[in-house]
C-alpha cells in the first residue's frame, strides 16, 4: 500500500490515506480507522458489480474482506464530527442516507467521491446485492406515477384544476422538482 498526501476525513490531518485495490477498483484506505475513500466513478462501478452479483446470487468479493478498524481506535470520537472534509478539496462533505432505505449514512463530496467508515461500504454493497437499491428505485417510480395520476382530471371532468392546494398548477412544477431532487439523492 502506497501512502498518499491525502488526509483521512475521520482521523484528521495526522493520518494519511494509503492506496488499496478492491478487486480491479482503486480506493484509498486509512490504516487507523479502516475508512475508505472512493471516487464517484469507482463507486458507480462497485454498485454495478454488486447489482450483477445479486442477480447471479454470487458473493461480491471472495477473499477480499474490508478490514476492521485498528485496536484502540475510538469510533465514538469519530462520530462526534459528522461534517468531514473531502480528502481532495477539503470542503465539508454532506452526510447522506444512501438509497433512502439502506440504513447507512455516508459522507459525500459531489465533485470528488464518497467516504465510507469501516463497516459502511460492505453494508451498502450487500444491500445493493440483495436488491435494496432496485426496490428503492421501484418505490420512487411508483410514487411518481401515483403523483402523476392524482394530477389527472377524473373521467368526464373539465380538465381544469378544481379545489384544494394539491390541484393547483404550481404543484405540478413542485412535484417535478422534488422528483428530480429525490433522483439526485438516491444516486448516493
Amino acid at each position: 500500500m502506497d501512502q498518499t498526501p491525502l488526509s483521512c476525513p475521520a482521523c484528521g490531518k495526522t493520518c494519511q490515506l494509503h492506496s488499496r485495490n478492491l478487486g480491479t477498483i482503486a480506493a484509498l484506505e486509512c490504516g487507523r480507522c479502516a475508512g475508505l475513500w472512493l471516487g464517484n466513478a469507482a463507486f458507480d462501478l462497485l454498485m454495478e458489480k454488486a447489482a450483477e452479483a445479486g442477480s447471479q446470487k454470487l458473493p461480491l468479493f471472495v477473499g477480499q474482506p474490508i478490514r476492521p478498524s485498528s485496536p484502540g481506535f475510538d469510533s465514538a470520537t469519530q462520530q462526534k464530527s459528522r461534517y468531514r472534509p473531502c480528502p481532495e478539496c477539503e470542503q465539508l462533505m454532506w452526510p447522506r442516507h444512501y438509497g433512502r432505505r439502506s440504513g447507512v449514512i455516508i459522507d459525500v463530496c459531489r465533485d470528488h467521491g464518497i467516504w465510507f467508515d469501516a463497516d459502511e461500504l460492505p453494508r451498502i454493497l450487500e444491500w445493493i446485492r440483495l436488491g435494496g437499491l432496485a426496490r428503492a428505485k421501484d418505490e420512487l417510480t411508483q410514487n411518481a406515477e401515483m403523483a402523476r395520476r392524482r394530477k389527472q382530471p377524473a373521467a368526464g371532468g373539465t380538465g381544469r384544476f378544481v379545489g384544494g392546494p394539491h390541484n393547483r398548477p404550481d404543484t405540478e412544477l413542485f412535484s417535478q422538482a422534488m422528483g428530480a431532487f429525490v433522483t439526485w439523492l438516491t444516486r448516493f
